[in-house]
C-alpha cells in the first residue's frame, strides 16, 4: 500500500462511493504505512479545489460532471459542501487546465 492507495479511498469517500468496509488485513497495512516513513508523493502533483461555486449554474455542473464521471445529483451533493476537492493527486499541468475550465463555468478553484 503506498499513497496512491490513501488518496483512491479518501477521493472516493468523499465523492459518496460506497466501498466495502476495509479487511482487517487492509487496515493492518494501511495503518502499518502510515507509521513508518513513506515515499513521499512527487511534487508535481497537486489537487483540485472548489472554493466558491458562484451561481451554480448549468455550465458549472456539466463541468464537474465531465471531469469527475458523476451523475448530476452527485455533482448537486457535492456543490453544497464547500469547498471540495474535485480532482485529488494529478499533474499541476493538467489540473490548471481543470481549473481554468471550472473557471470559465463560474466557479472559483484552487491548487492545493
Amino acid at each position: 500500500m503506498d499513497w496512491r492507495d490513501v488518496l483512491m479511498w479518501d477521493e472516493d469517500r468523499r465523492n459518496g462511493v460506497r466501498r466495502p468496509p476495509m479487511t482487517e488485513e487492509d487496515e493492518r497495512a494501511l495503518l502499518a504505512w502510515a507509521g513508518e516513513p513513506q515515499e513521499r508523493p512527487p511534487t508535481g502533483i497537486v489537487d483540485v479545489v472548489i472554493t466558491d461555486a458562484g451561481a451554480k449554474c448549468p455550465e458549472l455542473f456539466q463541468a464537474v460532471r465531465a471531469i469527475t464521471g458523476l451523475g448530476l445529483a452527485d455533482v448537486a451533493a457535492m456543490l453544497d459542501e464547500l469547498p471540495v476537492r474535485v480532482v485529488a493527486g494529478t499533474t499541476r499541468e493538467t489540473a490548471e487546465e481543470l481549473r481554468a475550465r471550472l473557471l470559465a463555468a463560474g466557479a472559483e478553484a484552487e491548487l492545493r
